[in-house]
């Protein structure tokens, strides 16, 4: 969803692209979703 993406860009930018602090910030988010979100974060730098 949008909220999501916008939720993850926000989160991205405040710990400079951690992917350990986004899994801790980005709420509902489990290990099994870590594909997603790079997929989606790739997206968002490009």
């Amino acid at each position: 969803s949008d909220e999501e993406k916008n939720d993850l860009k926000r989160i991205y930018l405040d710990v400079a692209g951690d992917m350990d602090q986004i899994f801790e910030r980005h709420l509902l988010t489990c290990l099994e979703d870590e594909d997603r979100l790079r997929s989606m974060i790739d997206q968002m730098i490009e």
